[in-house]
């Protein structure tokens, strides 16, 4: 009798495993999928939608909009990277 309970116990402790570790599948791919038609629905617009470095959603009209601000942010990450090395320099001397 003891045998029959121990083994039911680990037999219900395995299938709420299972079901613990499908919901959390589904859950992941439901994740998946809202990322997907968020992004989709990006390119439905007439509006190109970029996120650069955690800054909010920039919206921008055209393609050459959005170049330029890329450039103009990667500009600014350049001056950034020389006035850092620059700091560096200063104090391994």
């Amino acid at each position: 009798m003891k045998s029959n309970i121990e083994k039911a116990v680990a037999i219900i402790a395995s299938l709420s495993l299972l079901l613990g570790l499908s919901i959390g599948q589904i859950h992941q791919q439901q994740q998946e999928i809202k990322q997907l038609k968020a992004s989709h629905s990006s390119f439905d617009s007439d509006h190109i939608r970029i996120m650069i470095d955690g800054d909010r959603l920039i919206e921008l009209s055209t393609m050459n909009d959005a170049l330029e601000r890329v450039e103009y942010k990667l500009k600014e990450k350049e001056e950034k990277l020389r006035h850092f090395r620059c700091r560096i320099g200063r104090h391994a001397e």
